[in-house]
């Protein structure tokens, strides 16, 4: 069974100075960094000049050092980062640039990095000079909102863009310019194995999610009080009463879920989720079993074929030890709720092997 949640969320698009760091393919300064592995992760001009540029050049050595401090792959000391052992692991580095760009992003907690994807800001209009000046109404700029500000403490967001992107943002300006707002429409798809979050709308996206609760978590949530109903280890929700017909022939029920709150995630769309069933006590199990048996009856039911019937709903009702009704008592309770007018024919298919059982015997 799989529980699928959605709502939309409100996603605002800010304009946005950033020092933002695109992880990028770098086969030079990986190849510097598996040098520095070879001398107990440690660099320094010589060692630049020798093994990377293989000739004497101190000076361009000492540049290529800064820049692979700026990278954060090795500190000043020249001695590889945890950074830079993660660039090896993933032959990556985040590459750093600062400029103007529009930010879009979300305070909703299913997107806990907030931002969702950046775009580079390409016009004629100088935003470092509008941040400067002091008419910020002017430009709808306004103080940088603490959450927003705090992108700057979490590390490799993936971006919900075609490219997946990963960043990481080093600095965000203090005064920002608001744009527009927009809705994005969110679902997570669980299951037991498996969280998938999935954007539609403005943003296209699919991806695995670790941060949900568990399925077990989000089905007792849903569930409240009928949780103590529901048997884990083969989910099926366990039935007292108020069975309806369909219910009895699928051995299925739908449950409705009117804006379901999950803790810590908010409010989702209402949804119906259908379950199987199955009998809480053997006094229901016995009335459930009789009622599919007489109702499965589609030909003329002699003694063995009756016995083969109710072998065979039994099996339906492992837990239990099912007791059935007798022929003569199918009969009477049919004909109990019989319309003389409109005799159906499953009577006669009950009915007609007990009216000639007394001929076959004279018969024999």
């Amino acid at each position: 069974m799989d529980i699928k949640l959605k709502r939309k969320i409100d996603v605002s698009k800010y304009k946005v100075i950033l020092d933002i760091g695109q992880k990028q393919e770098r086969k030079d300064v990986i190849a510097l960094l598996l040098i520095a592995k070879k001398y107990n992760n440690q660099l320094s001009t010589k060692i630049v000049c020798r093994d990377f540029l293989f000739r004497n050049h101190e000076k361009m050595a000492e540049n290529i050092l800064r820049r692979c401090i700026e990278y954060e792959v090795i500190d000043n000391d020249y001695k590889i980062t945890e950074k830079g052992f993660e660039a090896i692991d993933d032959r990556m580095i985040y590459q750093y640039y600062d400029g103007v760009f529009y930010l879009y992003v979300t305070e909703d907690q299913l997107i806990p990095q907030r931002i969702l994807n950046y775009e580079i800001v390409e016009e004629a209009i100088n935003f470092r000079n509008e941040i400067k000046g002091t008419n910020d109404s002017e430009f709808n700029l306004i103080d940088t909102p603490q959450w927003l500000k705090e992108l700057e403490t979490i590390e490799g967001k993936v971006l919900f863009n075609n490219e997946k992107t990963e960043i990481n943002i080093r600095s965000i300006s203090d005064k920002v310019e608001f744009i527009e707002k927009t809705e994005l429409v969110v679902t997570v798809n669980l299951s037991e194995k498996s969280c998938i979050l999935r954007t539609s709308g403005i943003f296209n996206d699919q991806r695995d999610i670790e941060y949900f609760p568990s399925f077990m978590v989000i089905w007792s949530e849903l569930m409240g009080n009928q949780i103590a109903n529901w048997d884990w280890n083969d989910n099926k929700l366990r039935i007292s009463n108020n069975l309806k017909d369909s219910e009895k022939s699928s051995f299925k029920r739908i449950i409705n879920f009117n804006n379901p709150k999950i803790n810590n995630f908010g409010t989702f769309d209402s949804i119906s989720l259908e379950v199987n069933i199955k009998p809480q006590t053997k006094v229901i199990a016995d009335e459930w079993a009789n009622w599919l048996l007489i109702h499965n009856i589609n030909d003329f039911i002699f003694e063995d074929t009756l016995n083969k019937s109710k072998q065979k709903t039994a099996e339906l009702f492992t837990e239990f030890t099912i007791n059935f009704h007798s022929h003569n008592t199918i009969a009477n309770q049919m004909r109990q709720r019989l319309n003389l007018e409109n005799i159906p024919i499953e009577y006669w298919f009950v009915q007609a092997p007990l009216d000639i059982k007394p001929i076959i015997k004279e018969g024999e």
